[in-house]
């Protein structure tokens, strides 16, 4: 599966245009110069496309994917939501990465009529969609601005961070699927509904775990015979798993393996603005700190931490009005553990 014989349909600005038409556009967007780049590399058979990971878990790097896994990925999205010629689906991630791309990738291959908007936090929806990826923050966008909106999309698609549990229920809409994947895996290879706590396997993929309990990839459809995640899962059977957290996160206390996330999970169920960091101890290595964004909070927070094991509930605590966040819109971890660092003569405890 190398070639394209059909083309999709663009939609820019209200008017339609073909390949050669949207190439010849001179839009000085950059963004719109992302999805041209991403067109021309589809129409040139080249058979390798290089992309860059967003470095939210880790310091930004290059991958590089061949045609085939492009495509076998794309097919297996377009098989999972029932994705038909000329349907109408709308394209407001970012195109420089792996969301986007495999977004373009899915039109040309589903010969499907694709709506272009710059990839902000409100999404215009003005008709009528078969199906919409966006990230959790647009997602929430729609729910407090445009609940209407949101009823005329058929299906959509959440990657590209956590989503706040507060939104994580089917409610009115029982066609919203959370992905797991990561650039390696050339978009998701698992997806839940909302409401759901398992992930469900897409394609052919199976999984395993490691002998450190992190998820392992099993997808030949995509070439990838084990590919090792740093995520802590709860495996069900091979095709479903419920995820706990990143490696890279876990906080060590003395031999003690204290997963900020799954407390933060938490907090967030009770609408409480707090984070899980640490500082450094010379008896247990390090200790897990409560991080407030509003001091007033200190006492729900630690009610609702009481659930966790003694280890693991924090002792101290820090007031913090701004909270450092990736672009994505992640919690950038490493900044958050450095700031703490540095106030430490600010910590209290609790």
């Amino acid at each position: 599966m190398t070639t394209i014989v059909q083309e999709p349909i663009f939609i820019f600005q209200g008017n339609a245009y073909s390949t050669e038409g949207l190439l010849g556009l001179e839009v000085d967007a950059p963004w719109f110069k992302h999805i041209q780049k991403v067109v021309a590399w589809i129409r040139s058979g080249s058979q390798e496309l290089e992309v860059q990971t967003s470095g939210s878990t880790g310091a930004p790097k290059t991958i590089v994917h061949s045609r085939k896994r492009l495509m076998r990925s794309a097919q297996a999205t377009m098989d999972f939501f029932e994705l038909e010629p000329g349907d109408r689906v709308l394209l407001a991630l970012p195109a420089q990465y792996i969301g986007g791309i495999m977004m373009i990738v899915r039109a040309y291959l589903g010969n499907l009529k694709m709506t272009l908007v710059e990839p902000k936090g409100l999404i215009p929806i003005d008709r009528a969609y078969n199906f919409v990826p966006m990230t959790p923050a647009q997602y929430i966008r729609l729910v407090e601005e445009q609940p209407e909106g949101l009823k005329r999309i058929a299906n959509i698609l959440l990657g590209g961070a956590e989503l706040d549990p507060k939104y994580d229920n089917p409610g009115l809409l029982p066609r919203v699927f959370i992905g797991y994947g990561m650039t390696e895996t050339a978009s998701h290879v698992a997806l839940r509904r909302l409401g759901e706590t398992y992930y469900t396997a897409v394609g052919s993929t199976t999984f395993s775990e490691s002998d450190e309990e992190t998820l392992i990839i099993h997808a030949p459809h995509l070439d990838l015979e084990a590919l090792e995640t740093n995520d802590f899962v709860e495996m069900l059977d091979e095709r479903n798993f419920r995820y706990l957290g990143r490696r890279d996160f876990v906080i060590n206390s003395g031999g003690v393996k204290i997963q900020p996330e799954l407390m933060e999970r938490a907090l967030r169920r009770r609408e409480i603005p707090a984070f899980i960091s640490y500082k450094v101890d010379h008896m247990y290595g390090r200790v897990p700190v409560l991080v407030l964004q509003d001091s007033a909070q200190l006492e729900a927070a630690t009610a609702a931490l009481m659930t966790f094991a003694k280890l693991w509930r924090p002792r101290w605590a820090l007031n913090m009005k701004e909270i450092p966040f990736l672009e994505n819109g992640k919690l950038d971890r490493k900044t958050l553990a450095d700031q703490v660092k540095s106030r430490l003569d600010h910590l209290y405890l609790i």
